[in-house]
């Protein structure tokens, strides 16, 4: 996947009626024009226009480069 970066994100929420802290991961395939990102940067997104079928969401920017 040329120009494509994989992002999840993952959240952390107390279960209404159990009580149970719940975690889900979501994944995200991110448009990266100029291919900027590497393996655990920290980065922002936004939602635009679908350029395939799955891939709707676009890089802003690098927030903070790993160190990896």
């Amino acid at each position: 996947m040329d120009k494509t970066i994989v992002v999840y994100e993952d959240r952390t929420y107390r279960h209404p009626v159990l009580g149970k802290v719940m975690r889900s991961t979501k994944r995200y395939k991110v448009y990266d024009e100029s291919e900027q990102a590497q393996v655990w940067d920290l980065v922002e997104f936004c939602e635009g226009c679908s350029v395939f079928k799955t891939k709707y969401m676009y890089l802003i920017r690098v927030v903070k480069s790993s160190s990896v």
